[in-house]
C-alpha cells in the first residue's frame, strides 16, 4: 500500500532533528575513537622523545580533522618540488 498522505511541517522537522541527533551521536563516537587511537600512539612516542603531551591536545582534535581534509583537497592543485623532483 502506498502512503499518499502529506507530511506536516512538524513531522518533517521532527524527522530531521532525529536524523541530526543520530548523526551527531555517531560523530561523537567516531571522534572519541579517533582520540583514543591517536593517544595510544602518541603517549609512547612522547615518552620516547621525553615530551609531555599538553592537555589541549584533545580540544584540538576536531581541528585536526578539518586540517587533514583541507590539506588533502588542496594537495590536488598546483605543483611543488621536493628532493629535486617535481610533484604534480
Amino acid at each position: 500500500e502506498v502512503l499518499t498522505r502529506k507530511l506536516s511541517v512538524v513531522e518533517v522537522l521532527s524527522a530531521k532533528v532525529r536524523f541530526n541527533l543520530i548523526a551527531f551521536q555517531y560523530w561523537c563516537i567516531f571522534l572519541l575513537l579517533k582520540i583514543v587511537v591517536e593517544l595510544r600512539f602518541a603517549f609512547p612516542v612522547a615518552k620516547f622523545f621525553d615530551i609531555r603531551l599538553k592537555w589541549w591536545h584533545i580540544l584540538l582534535e576536531p581541528l585536526h580533522i578539518i586540517y587533514n581534509v583541507a590539506a588533502g583537497w588542496l594537495g590536488k592543485f598546483g605543483t611543488y618540488q621536493w628532493k629535486e623532483r617535481k610533484v604534480k
